[in-house]
């Protein structure tokens, strides 16, 4: 198995269909990848209908957090490569594609990529600058001038070698904000290359952003991404 895709789950049964489904229909031999959800807790019909939409494993993680339910889903699985989105994402079919194509180059450790959210206007232009140009650059300058590794990296949108991970043991179990930093922290700290492309961008809901503003969410973001730079220790 080359690659394993997980998907960590709580009460998503409004987005989990489209997401699981668009996983499964990837322009790539359906043998070489396996879809495996986990369950963090779920009331709803997440979980039911995963397992009607195409996952191969779905698995139960009674100890909540985005990063715990990550690591259960480590343990089952079997891929050389493993790759992370969230339940309310949506890969075109030609997402794994791209990424098997970029991790061809075997000197890198893990991939992340910016998320779609479907804005409109100034927002549009925004996001573009900023999740995407901005996240791009952002990791390298900050690593040149501080001398202290990192890179943008999102939780719903990255892949990772199995070997790499096996060099930092599992992902730090912390809080929702700022848990992917941490994770591209830890795997610099080792060695293994992290590289933030738009190649491998992915649709997601914006549902955040409506409930909390674009502006107020986004300072959220950035704010914790310089939190964790400066207080998680590797």
């Amino acid at each position: 198995m080359k690659y394993s895709i997980i998907i960590p789950v709580l009460n998503e049964e409004y987005y989990i269909r489209r997401s699981v489904h668009s996983v499964a229909v990837q322009d790539f031999l359906r043998e070489e990848f396996e879809i495996i959800v986990v369950d963090n807790g779920s009331t709803d019909k997440s979980i039911d209908i995963a397992k009607q939409t195409g996952a191969d494993i779905v698995v139960y993680e009674e100890k909540r957090g985005t990063n715990s339910a990550r690591n259960k889903g480590i343990t089952v699985s079997s891929g050389e490569i493993l790759i992370f989105i969230d339940a309310d994402t949506e890969p075109d079919a030609h997402w794994l594609s791209r990424i098997d194509n970029i991790l061809r180059d075997t000197t890198i450790g893990a991939i992340s990529g910016p998320y779609e959210y479907g804005f409109r206007g100034i927002k549009k232009i925004i996001s573009f600058f900023v999740y995407e140009i901005g996240f791009e650059i952002i990791g390298p300058i900050i690593s040149f001038l501080l001398r202290k590794p990192v890179s943008a990296f999102m939780g719903g949108n990255f892949a990772v070698r199995r070997k790499a991970i096996e060099k930092i043991k599992k992902f730090p179990e912390i809080p929702f904000w700022g848990d992917d930093t941490a994770i591209s922290m830890m795997l610099m700290a080792v060695g293994e290359k992290v590289v933030f492309t738009r190649k491998i961008k992915i649709k997601s809901s914006d549902r955040r952003f409506r409930s909390e503003g674009f502006i107020i969410l986004s300072l959220k973001y950035f704010y914790h991404f310089f939190r964790m730079y400066f207080t998680f220790n590797v």
